[in-house]
């Protein structure tokens, strides 16, 4: 197996400010004279939302949400690559001084024709995306890393986020299905998906990217996630922040292998893990919950569900699933395998390619 490239950064952030209700006049008007604005507001609750898009293409957005006409609060979201003109739309905002002074230079220009008051930089940032992506030789290899991934386990205060049809998430929530994965909690989401399936999906794909294949995956923390991965120091300012957040992409991106008990030496066929719990010195009884927790994991939804089922059709309790679980991490092994049929005997562990 080939791994061409693999590179880390920032895809997108997001600041917020508060605005007194003469700023948040001012700015909602220079939006609505615009025309390029979708309104979502709900007189009955007290919620106004405007969605500006004006800038969408210099890698921009604006929203303006108006609370029981008390609290006026503005959010920008930035797409540091594409607000710096970088030609390559895969292309992660890798941070430093020149840079961020120039990125907000530009931010700042375009929120100035709307009036907003005061820079970008004096804005706190309350969502950062720390971004990995990962190119491979042969798109087959994508298609089973995205395949491992739907298997893993859904940890605790997790959910797994669906497309579902006419929900207007993505412009074609059957392919959506097919190339992404993506678990969230209260303060992050992690998403995993083919990244230029999704540029062709919203008509982004240059003619020298359809041959590539990149999977990327991106870890949505909140800023409350943000201090707790990055620690109270980094939260000093945007520059801080956003530095810290790509220095630590690979770790954090790693961290949710470990949660959703990914982490082996490789991912090896059915056969193969089955042959290997044979092998081993353990208890008769070990070995038949290991290899029925693998049978379930292959036929089913995905870890969590395997789990279940090992629990309720054999009597055994939580605790000693998981310590079930413990004796593949013991051997090196996943129970999450590789299709009989796949192309692939086995394949590195996630761990290993981020």
């Amino acid at each position: 197996m080939m791994i061409n490239k693999q590179e880390y950064g920032i895809h997108t952030y997001s600041v917020e400010k508060i605005l007194t209700y003469k700023q948040y006049k001012k700015v909602k008007k220079m939006c609505l004279d615009s025309g390029k604005v979708t309104v979502d507001s709900n007189i009955i609750a007290g919620i106004e939302s405007y969605f500006y898009y004006g800038f969408a293409e210099h890698g921009i957005k604006l929203y303006l949400i108006g609370l029981s006409a008390k609290i006026y609060q503005l959010r920008v979201q930035i797409e540091p690559c594409r607000v710096l003109g970088a030609p390559d739309p895969t292309a992660l905002f890798r941070v430093n001084n020149r840079q961020y002074r120039e990125l907000v230079k530009k931010v700042d220009a375009q929120l100035e024709k709307l009036s907003v008051p005061g820079s970008v930089d004096e804005m706190k940032i309350n969502r950062c995306d720390v971004t990995i992506n990962v190119s491979f030789d042969d798109h087959n290899i994508l298609l089973e890393y995205l395949r491992i991934l739907k298997k893993g386990y859904v940890p605790k205060r997790f959910e797994v986020i669906t497309f579902k049809k006419n929900e207007g998430k993505a412009k074609d929530w059957k392919s959506a299905t097919k190339t992404s994965y993506c678990i969230s909690s209260k303060n992050e989401r992690f998403l995993i998906y083919d990244k230029i399936a999704q540029l062709e999906m919203i008509k982004r794909c240059d003619k020298g990217l359809t041959n590539r294949n990149i999977l990327r995956f991106e870890a949505e923390l909140q800023r409350k996630a943000l201090k707790k991965y990055l620690g109270t120091a980094a939260m000093q300012s945007n520059q801080d922040l956003l530095f810290a957040a790509m220095d630590k992409a690979q770790p954090i991106i790693r961290g949710y292998f470990h949660k959703m008990n990914l982490d082996c030496n490789a991912y090896l066929r059915y056969a193969d893990v089955v042959s290997q719990i044979e092998g081993t010195m353990m208890r008769a009884k070990t070995k038949e919950h290991m290899l029925y927790l693998i049978k379930k994991t292959s036929d089913g939804i995905n870890l969590n569900s395997a789990l279940n089922k090992i629990q309720d059709n054999l009597g055994i309790s939580k605790r000693q699933a998981n310590q079930i679980l413990d004796k593949f991490r013991q051997l090196g092994i996943s129970p999450v395998t590789l299709r009989n049929g796949s192309a692939f005997q086995d394949l590195p562990a996630l761990l290993h390619i981020v």
